[in-house]
């Protein structure tokens, strides 16, 4: 094989989607791994909203500000990622499905996602790899049938426009659970020290 050859090897449409490819599959599984791995973890927004050791005026207003930032994080930017995340599995599903319908999809990414954020309250270990199954089946699907991303049995503007009519009633489900599961747990941790003077 000469330089020409190896030119025109580089230079053909089949190097271009294997080029092409390896992209795309190493831009999926670091954007995979990036949301799982903050979708399993219990606290997903981290803030610095710890008051230090300040008196007066100025401790009072940290603690107000900590408060602050504690209410954007439980109710708008958790919540919100949650939903992103279950709008995310729905695209996946839908491409996957041949049977089913969008809305069946949407009822089943809320399911996983929510029991994803149930286990990471319990045991983000366990949440962790529920977190990442999908996901990875899905990686595995595509790789085995290519042709269910080149030729879905959906279209993906029909599943943004289903999931778009259904994302009110999930988000309400959603963010509820979430509260719920956020209030349980500052419950409990305001119990615990209790039970342990006692024990």
């Amino acid at each position: 094989m000469d330089v020409s050859d190896a030119l025109s090897i580089l230079l053909s449409n089949e190097f271009l989607y294997f080029l092409l490819s390896v992209i795309g599959l190493s831009f999926y599984i670091y954007i995979v791994f990036f949301f799982y791995k903050r979708l399993s973890k219990r606290d997903i927004v981290v803030f610095n909203d710890t008051p230090s050791g300040e008196k007066g005026v100025l401790q009072t207003l940290k603690k107000i500000l900590a408060g602050f930032s504690f209410l954007i994080k439980s109710l708008i930017l958790t919540p919100l990622y949650v939903f992103l995340w279950a709008l995310f599995l729905t695209l996946m599903l839908s491409f996957l499905s041949r049977e089913h319908d969008v809305n069946y999809s949407i009822l089943i990414s809320a399911l996983l996602v929510s029991t994803t954020r149930l286990l990471a309250y319990v045991n983000e270990e366990v949440s962790i790899e529920i977190g990442k199954l999908i996901p990875l089946v899905f990686l595995a699907a595509i790789l085995l049938d290519p042709s269910a991303i080149l030729s879905p049995p959906i279209s993906p503007f029909d599943i943004f426009s289903v999931a778009t009519t259904s994302a009110p009633k999930v988000a309400v489900f959603m963010i509820t659970v979430e509260l719920l599961l956020r209030f349980a747990y500052e419950i409990i941790n305001l119990i615990k020290p209790i039970f342990r003077v006692r024990g």
